[in-house]
C-alpha cells in the first residue's frame, strides 16, 4: 500500500480558514442589507428623519373680544391673550427626603397649600424619576418670579398664554370661556367663545428644514413654511357701561324676590343692536371650574325658550291695527269670562270685570278676553301669519360685521 503524504502546510490552512470567515461576514452582511433595504426601510428612513429633518407647528394667535361704549366710542377688552406661568417639579433633581420637605414647605407659604395639599406635594417631590410633574398652572408673573428667586431645587417655571377675561363676570355668559378639548388643545366654550370658535382661533401654521450634524438649519436644504394666521378679533354691541349697571339693577333684584334665575335684554329698535344682556346666575370665566352647575354657563336670554305671556298681547294688538280689523277707539264690553272656546273658561286675572274699553284699555288692563275679541276680528289664519312674521319660533342665529 501507498501512503499519501500531506503537503497541506499549516499557513495554507489558516488562509482558507480566513477565506471561510470573509465569505460568511459577506453573506450575513448582504443578508442584513436585504433586510434593512426591503422590510425596515421606513422605520430607519423615519429615524434619519428625526434625526435631520426639524418640524415646528407655528401657533396662531387667538383673536380678542371687545365690547364697547356708545357715547364715547371707546372699546373695551372683554377676552384677550395673557402670559401665565406654569410652575413644575423636576423630581431627579431631589435627591432626599430633606429637600423635598423645604421645598414643599416654601411652596406651601407662597400658595396657601391646606395639610392635604401640603402631602400631596412633598409625595410628588419625592418621586425622584418623573422630569416634568405640574405643580400650578396659571401662576400670576409676580408670584413666579418670586418663586424663580427663591431658587429652589427642582423647580421651574414656562411662561404660557393663557385666555383672560379682564371684566370678570361681566356679560360672562355672553362671552363664554375657553377651555381644552381631549387632545389638550384651546377650544371655545359656550357663548362667543364657543360659537365663534373658528373665527377666533385663526389657522397653525407649520415650518420644516433639514438640520446639520450639530443641530443648525442647512440653508439650501429646501425649507418650507406656512405662517400661522391669527383669529380674527370681534366688537360685540354690548354697552359696557350699560351691561353693568343694568346687570347691577337686575341682581338685586332676584335677590330682592328669591328668583332662581333672571334675564335682562335691552335693544336698540332703530338697528336692533343688543346693547345689554344679562343672565343670572352667571360665573366668572377666569375660574369657569367653580360653579354648582353647568347651567351657569347657559344665556339664558337665548338659550331657554320664553313664553312672552302678556307681553304678547302687543304683538296681536299691532296685527290687528295693521290690517285695520279695530282702531284705537274700538270698543269692546268685557264680561270677564269667555268659555265658548276651550273647556276651562278664559278669565282676566284675580277674575276681574272691566265692562266697556277700548283698544288702549286692553292694551293698559291687560284683558285676557280683549285679546279673544282682537283674535276674532282679525281671523286666526292672519293671526298666525303675523305670528310668522315676527319672526316667532324661527331660530334666527347671530350675524356679524367684518370691518
Amino acid at each position: 500500500m501507498y501512503k499519501i503524504k500531506n503537503n497541506l502546510s499549516s499557513s495554507d490552512f489558516r488562509l482558507r480558514l480566513v477565506a471561510i470567515i470573509f465569505i460568511i461576514l459577506t453573506v450575513v452582511i448582504i443578508v442584513r442589507l436585504v433586510i434593512l433595504m426591503l422590510f425596515q426601510h421606513g422605520f430607519y428612513e423615519a429615524m434619519a428623519a428625526g434625526t435631520h429633518d426639524t418640524y415646528a407647528h407655528l401657533v396662531p394667535k387667538r383673536g380678542q373680544v371687545f365690547v364697547q361704549d356708545t357715547r364715547s366710542g371707546e372699546e373695551y377688552p372683554l377676552a384677550i391673550n395673557r402670559d401665565y406661568f406654569i410652575i413644575f417639579a423636576d423630581t431627579r433633581m431631589i435627591k432626599d427626603d430633606k429637600t423635598a420637605t423645604e421645598v414643599t414647605n416654601k411652596l406651601t407659604e407662597i400658595f396657601g397649600y391646606d395639610e392635604t395639599k401640603k402631602t400631596g406635594l412633598n409625595v410628588m417631590l419625592n418621586k425622584r424619576v418623573d422630569a416634568y410633574e405640574v405643580i400650578e398652572k396659571k401662576v400670576e408673573e409676580d408670584i413666579a418670579l418670586k418663586i424663580q428667586s427663591l431658587n429652589l431645587t427642582g423647580i421651574g417655571l414656562i411662561r404660557v398664554p393663557f385666555r383672560y377675561y379682564p371684566e370678570g363676570n361681566l356679560a360672562a355668559t355672553v362671552i363664554g370661556f375657553v377651555g381644552k378639548d381631549e387632545k389638550g388643545t384651546d377650544v371655545g366654550r359656550y357663548g362667543i367663545e364657543g360659537y365663534w370658535q373658528k373665527e377666533l382661533a385663526g389657522v397653525g401654521g407649520y415650518f420644516s428644514g433639514a438640520k446639520s450634524a450639530v443641530g443648525g438649519l442647512i440653508p439650501l436644504a429646501g425649507w418650507s413654511t406656512k405662517p400661522a394666521e391669527d383669529g380674527s378679533d370681534l366688537l360685540l354691541t354690548i354697552d359696557r357701561t350699560l351691561e353693568y349697571q343694568a346687570c347691577e339693577k337686575l341682581a338685586q333684584a332676584k335677590n330682592e324676590y328669591g328668583a332662581e334665575s333672571a334675564t335682562l335684554i335691552m335693544m336698540e329698535p332703530e338697528t336692533g343692536a343688543i346693547r345689554v344682556m344679562c343672565s343670572l346666575t352667571d360665573f366668572n370665566p377666569n375660574n369657569y371650574t367653580a360653579v354648582s352647575s353647568t347651567r351657569a354657563y347657559n344665556n339664558t336670554g337665548i338659550f331657554t325658550p320664553y313664553e312672552p305671556g302678556s307681553v304678547f298681547k302687543a304683538i296681536t294688538m299691532a296685527a290687528a291695527l295693521n290690517e285695520g280689523a279695530v282702531t284705537p277707539e274700538s270698543t269692546f264690553v268685557d264680561t270677564g269670562s269667555r268659555a265658548d272656546y276651550c273647556s276651562k273658561p278664559i278669565k282676566n286675572a284675580m277674575d276681574k270685570s272691566y265692562g266697556l274699553q277700548n283698544m288702549s284699555g286692553i292694551l293698559e288692563n291687560s284683558i285676557n278676553t280683549g285679546m279673544v275679541y282682537i283674535i276674532e276680528r282679525l281671523g286666526k289664519n292672519k293671526f298666525a301669519d303675523y305670528i310668522k312674521n315676527f319672526g316667532f319660533g324661527i331660530k334666527e342665529g347671530l350675524n356679524w360685521i367684518q370691518k
